[in-house]
């Protein structure tokens, strides 16, 4: 299980199964000292893992963080 910064290369190095919030890469868990939006990235990845029955899967987050 990845939170996936890059999608389109964690699908291509087959990931078995990842989430995808909307973050730049070294932000997986969401912005920094945001710790609300990390709570929540963290939570819904583990509710994803129980969610996923087969491999390959991906589930969009919808959480987004841009480096300013």
């Amino acid at each position: 299980m990845l939170i996936a910064a890059l999608p389109p290369v964690v699908k291509q190095q087959g990931a078995p199964r990842y989430v995808s919030p909307r973050v730049p890469m070294g932000a997986n868990a969401g912005g920094p000292n945001d710790k609300e939006m990390q709570t929540n990235i963290i939570k819904d990845s583990l509710n994803a893992l129980m969610e996923f029955d087969h491999f390959g899967q991906n589930k969009p987050l919808p959480y987004e963080y841009k480096h300013a």
